[in-house]
């Protein structure tokens, strides 16, 4: 499974090292990265971690519940997307948690969802977006903005009009209007694609 100064990382020792952590901070479920790296102080089992079955797949092999984090508010908004699309009639499959995107339509689109409830700012109120890399990894962004009153909005964002860290869409009228229930972006990817000889 790979060696790090001398250590030999089989999964029974990553299992271990897992089981180690939840019981010295006595936690019941999956402990966090941030929660890993406390404990050990460095990276090295985290890293083991997402290059095997990554924190979901450890969870469920050592049946232990992951803790309400973004990272399970992300799997969630995932989920969500993935099921609007299908009822859209696409294909979508669901990446692993370190992937570079978080769905790939129909075999080929690359989607990375991004999920904001309602900000509510001194001059107005946002959703706002971190897309965490300034050059995408992705073709579309898949952006959620849950109002306050639970209604969602879908934007459907090209990655090369968000070649940028941060977008904000205010809560009334954005520059990204012009992207709400856009599905017919994906169509035109699974065109360019098919097109592609």
């Amino acid at each position: 499974m790979g060696y790090t100064h001398g250590t030999v990382w089989t999964k029974d020792l990553i299992a271990q090292k897992i089981r180690e952590t939840v019981k010295a901070l006595k936690l019941s479920s999956m402990p966090t990265r941030k929660q890993f790296v406390k404990y050990y102080g460095d990276d090295k089992l985290t890293d083991k971690i997402s290059k095997t079955l990554g924190y979901y797949g450890w969870a469920k092999e050592l049946d232990l519940p992951i803790q309400s984090n973004d990272t399970l508010k992300g799997k969630i908004s995932e989920k969500y997307a993935a099921d609007l699309l299908n009822n859209r009639g696409y294909e979508t499959l669901q990446m692993a948690q370190n992937y570079p995107y978080d769905l790939l339509v129909n075999h080929v689109v690359k989607v990375d969802v991004k999920y904001s409830n309602l900000y509510h700012g001194r001059q107005g109120n946002f959703y706002s977006y971190a897309l965490r890399k300034k050059y995408p990894t992705c073709d579309i962004y898949m952006l959620i903005a849950n109002s306050d009153s639970g209604e969602k909005k879908i934007y459907i964002l090209p990655s090369k009009d968000a070649i940028q860290l941060q977008i904000g869409i205010g809560e009334y009228s954005s520059i990204y209007d012009k992207y709400l229930n856009r599905y017919n972006i994906i169509d035109q990817y699974l065109k360019l694609y098919s097109e592609i000889a």
